[in-house]
């Protein structure tokens, strides 16, 4: 069942943190710029933890999902 949900749930939180750190740059200098990058590090926090908990799961993700950043790299 991990290999379900943990996948499901490391991609969303990823995601969940990359939002946030757009939205935050996007308000630097408001007032709500503090509150966008405390959710960010929140998430953050939550994908090192999966990946401590669930190394094989997370490494697979990463790796893929740098693979695919490569490859999309390569052809710009």
């Amino acid at each position: 069942m991990s290999w379900i949900l943990v996948p499901l749930q490391y991609l969303y939180l990823i995601w969940r943190a990359q939002a946030n750190i757009a939205k935050a740059n996007a308000a630097a200098g408001k007032p709500n710029h503090n509150r966008l990058l405390k959710k960010a590090v929140k998430a953050i926090n939550a994908c090192e933890s999966m990946q401590v908990q669930f190394p094989e799961v997370t490494n697979r993700i990463d790796i893929a999902r740098n693979e695919e950043a490569l490859r999309f790299e390569i052809k710009k």
